[in-house]
């Protein structure tokens, strides 16, 4: 795993994972090992608890499209009101 070092405020060294969530996941699951080897089962599940509640879920695919709406989203772009596209 390529490690990015960086400098903090004070001249401090940093260690920081590849930027991708699963580097940092595993740095992190090596860190929270290497400072809490004898972590017991219901601290590891409070840990997953907040990891769980402060990473953000994916997003859902949403609503399905419809077509009158999306097209009424094109006349609004392109400036046409619906007094010119009925004819009246």
């Amino acid at each position: 795993m390529p490690v990015v070092h960086a400098r903090r405020a004070g001249g401090r060294r940093s260690f920081l994972p590849d930027a991708s969530p699963e580097g940092d996941a595993q740095w992190f699951a090596q860190r929270m090992k290497r400072k809490y080897s004898q972590l017991s089962k219901a601290a590891k599940k409070g840990v997953l608890a907040v990891m769980k509640k402060e990473i953000p879920p994916l997003p859902g695919p949403g609503r399905p499209r419809r077509a009158d709406v999306t097209e009424s989203m094109r006349m609004e772009a392109e400036g046409v009101s619906r007094k010119e596209s009925t004819g009246a």
